[in-house]
């Protein structure tokens, strides 16, 4: 992140991924690959994580990647009490951090993968390959009371396995260019994702440079879809060309 500082705590992959990217006094890496270890990496990233986000001196992005649920998972499946105890766990931890967040911090959690009904993954299965993701912010309402307003085609809703009613859908790599423009940042030049609209919505005063007085609720929304459509068409007849 161009000019500001990223603390990072949990599975060590990050390290080899990104070497140099998180403030190195900001930084606790575990290692991720002993499934039989349930608690380790999590009890670390709590351990860090609190007072980070305590500290005034808090940086501009924290990365906390828990293992826990995942081991689990692997170990002894989805259904086990070690399930219900880690959830336990991740549901406390989670409500500490959502009391410590400041009204102009947007929380982002996700997983990067599901599991089966034996807690494996890397199929192709619904199951595996769908996840949740919940994305909160104290200071702004970013869903429910807006939502029939933005384009249906724009707010996908998908009735995933065992559901009673369909959900908001979003597909991952549109995280990418979402977090890209909340930041200020250029999409990176070969994602190939959408925006989360919900995310840059607005209905405080009007947009100043609308022409027809619309509000920002949909006028930032449609200036936000067009700065990615316009990343979009720079990329994918460059894709096509390597092909």
């Amino acid at each position: 992140m161009k000019g500001g500082e990223i603390g990072f705590m949990g599975d060590d992959t990050w390290m080899a991924v990104f070497p140099d990217t998180f403030n190195i006094n900001m930084t606790w890496p575990y290692d991720s690959f002993n499934v039989e270890d349930l608690h380790t990496v999590d009890n670390g990233v709590i351990t860090h994580l609190f007072p980070l986000l305590e500290s005034n001196k808090a940086p501009d992005l924290i990365i906390g990647h828990f293992l826990g649920v995942d081991h689990v998972g692997h170990r002894v499946g989805p259904f086990h009490p070690s399930m219900s105890s880690k959830l336990q766990q991740m549901n406390a931890t989670l409500s500490h951090v959502v009391d410590l967040l400041s009204d102009d911090t947007l929380l982002i959690v996700l997983g990067d993968h599901g599991m089966d009904h034996s807690g494996d993954h890397g199929g192709d299965g619904e199951l595996e390959t769908s996840a949740a993701v919940w994305i909160y912010s104290k200071g702004i309402e970013l869903f429910d009371d807006h939502i029939g307003s933005i384009p249906s085609e724009l707010v996908p809703f998908t009735t995933f396995p065992n559901a009673e009613s369909p959900y908001r859908h979003i597909q991952q790599i549109d995280l990418v260019p979402t977090i890209s423009l909340l930041l200020g940042l250029p999409i990176p030049f070969n994602n190939l994702g959408s925006v989360i609209p919900e995310l840059f919505w607005r209905e405080t005063g009007s947009n100043p440079d609308s022409q027809v007085g619309e509000s920002w609720s949909w006028g930032g929304i449609h200036k936000i879809e067009c700065t990615a459509s316009t990343h979009l068409s720079r990329y994918l007849p460059l894709l096509q060309l390597r092909r």
